[in-house]
């Protein structure tokens, strides 16, 4: 089942870039692989329909988490028992912006 968290923007900030702020925190924290786009060309899932700016893997290779191209302060979650993790790194993110946890 789908749960959605989500985490208010943080008031007297100004727009940081999660996709950055995500890369270089899951890169040297954590076991997994993180994934992001270059300008010249999208991520792509297969079975999933939309293209990625920033995808979080398994050294295994199993899905964690992505970011779609086109909402950039939108994180699906595809391992549920990965939301606790990312609520804790999004303690440390400041922005103006509202961001969204979605399990798939």
């Amino acid at each position: 089942m789908a749960k959605t968290v989500v985490l208010p923007a943080k008031k007297e900030t100004e727009d940081r870039n999660l996709v950055e702020f995500l890369f270089v925190t899951i890169f040297g924290n954590t076991s997994w692989r993180v994934l992001k786009d270059s300008l010249k060309s999208s991520l792509r899932i297969p079975g999933v329909h939309c293209p990625f700016s920033l995808v979080v893997i398994t050294t295994s290779e199993k899905l964690v988490a992505a970011i779609p191209e086109d909402d950039l302060y939108k994180i699906m979650l595809f391992d549920p028992r990965a939301l606790p993790i990312f609520v804790r790194i999004l303690e440390h993110f400041e922005s103006d912006k509202t961001i969204v946890i979605e399990t798939q």
